[in-house]
């Protein structure tokens, strides 16, 4: 840099003596600056950080799906809205009308044959949940090639390509369009994958992994505020690592041990704002939100609210009317209706959890005899499991063999993996327990 300088004002010196006094230049020319030296001119330096900033236009790192369900209010809605749908039991409706239990197709009463029903929707809601989207494989037909059963898949096994109006859809790299069915959480029209909270809401769900982090990094360095050592003596970077590391050797919550001139303070900070307790609270409120389940079932609720028996049951039917219905079970419903023949459909029982207490019932069931209905005392029988009838009571018969596949595709080393977050090709993954990382900064475990 200096010799740069030096060069160019030797030039300019040298100019302004050979040139007339009534002539002086107008315009110096600058000298080509010595590229023997390494630092780069201001603008190199501003076209770096302005193409720096344009590859990288977000600060905040985006989050793995595994690191989100980290963040336990995430995981709580996420867990809620998979075992809701876990207790729920498909009713058969023929030509409009409920057919007895024992009457129901297999296929709705044990979809997958390996699996109960309670795991099959529960699965099938987790990836919902988690992907805003799920997969299934129709594993077997009957001789009308009538589906007998069908197998949900991991989301990062399916490709899908082609016009979205009618997709090519493939699993472990075996063409299977006419083999698969899929539900959706939200899908943007011409879209052939689904999303969820944790795709689109990336930022917040990043705050929320950071907090979470940064509380955890508090109480990882024995939850004591930093520390600053200062030397009257000039030292070096090798000392100063040094004396460093023999402070830092020692607990936190152990005595220390100084000599000479050096002097040793603690820097404030408030506890809470490190453990970043607002922040994390504020994550229920964000789950809430993403996921719109109510609040107050994710122990996330103003101050001074209180809850007794009877807004808890209002909350349970809030959690059905505002997320479960719309967002899981009417998408599920639509689905097995479409694998079974035209005059049949089928609807969740939801009676059990919206059941009111013994009290509540009989008063209900009195009501109906003294207003003279005559299928009351059938309804309550049936409900209160006295008589046959219940959909909840009703047994659970086995998959019949011809439900079973069989083959599927397997699973080889080298085999095609997708980004949760974009859906992107990832590279070949070799092995079991591989982890890489998309273009899109998303963290994908194979």
């Amino acid at each position: 840099m200096l010799n740069w300088a030096r060069n160019s004002w030797d030039e300019v010196t040298a100019r302004l003596a050979t040139a007339p006094a009534d002539h002086l230049p107008v315009q110096l020319v600058e000298a080509p600056p010595d590229r023997s030296l390494s630092f780069p001119t201001l603008s190199e330096r501003m076209t770096t950080a302005m193409r720096t900033r344009q590859a990288d236009a977000r600060p905040w790192r985006a989050a793995s799906i595994n690191e989100a369900l980290g963040i336990p209010a995430f995981l709580d809605a996420v867990t809620l809205i998979s075992n809701m749908l876990g207790i729920f039991t498909l009713e058969g409706y023929q030509n409009g009308k409920k057919v007895a239990n024992e009457d129901r197709p297999r296929l709705i009463v044990r979809p997958n044959p390996f699996t109960t029903a309670r795991d099959f929707f529960r699965e099938v809601g987790w990836s919902m949940a988690t992907r805003g989207e799920n997969w299934m494989w129709i594993a077997a037909r009957d001789p009308a090639n009538l589906p007998l059963s069908v197998i949900p898949v991991p989301s990062r096994e399916v490709k899908a390509s082609g016009d979205w109006l009618k997709p090519k859809i493939e699993w472990r790299k075996v063409d299977k369009t006419s083999d698969f069915t899929a539900v959706f959480l939200t899908k943007e029209l011409g879209e052939l994958r689904g999303k969820g909270p944790l795709q689109y809401c990336g930022a917040a769900i990043s705050a929320g992994v950071e907090s979470q982090e940064w509380a955890a990094n508090f109480f990882a360095t024995g939850g004591h505020p930093p520390i600053v050592m200062h030397s009257e003596d000039e030292l070096s970077e090798t000392e100063a690592q040094d004396l460093q590391v023999a402070w830092t050797k020692t607990p936190p919550n152990m005595p220390q041990v100084t000599s000479g001139p050096m002097t040793v303070e603690e820097v404030g900070t408030n506890e809470g704002s490190a453990q970043m307790l607002e922040a994390r609270m504020w994550n229920a409120g964000e789950a809430s939100r993403m996921w719109q389940i109510p609040g107050a079932l994710l122990e996330y609720g103003r101050t001074g609210s209180s809850l007794t028996y009877q807004n808890v049951v209002s909350l349970m039917d809030q959690l059905l009317k505002q997320c479960l219905i719309p967002n899981y079970l009417e998408p599920i419903e639509q689905a097995m209706t479409d694998l079974l023949p035209r005059t049949w459909a089928t609807r969740f029982n939801v009676d059990a959890v919206l059941r009111a207490d013994m009290k509540t019932r009989y008063e209900v069931y009195k009501l109906g005899f003294d207003a003279g209905l005559p299928w009351v005392g059938e309804m309550a029988a049936e409900a209160e499991g006295i008589e046959a009838g219940s959909v909840e009571n009703a047994p659970v018969p086995f998959a019949p063999p011809a439900a079973f596949p069989s083959s599927t595709p397997p699973r080889t080393f080298g085999g095609e993996w997708r980004c949760d977050q974009c859906h992107r090709k990832l590279a070949e993954v070799r092995g079991e327990g591989t982890q890489m990382r998309c273009r899109c900064g998303h963290l994908a475990a194979a």
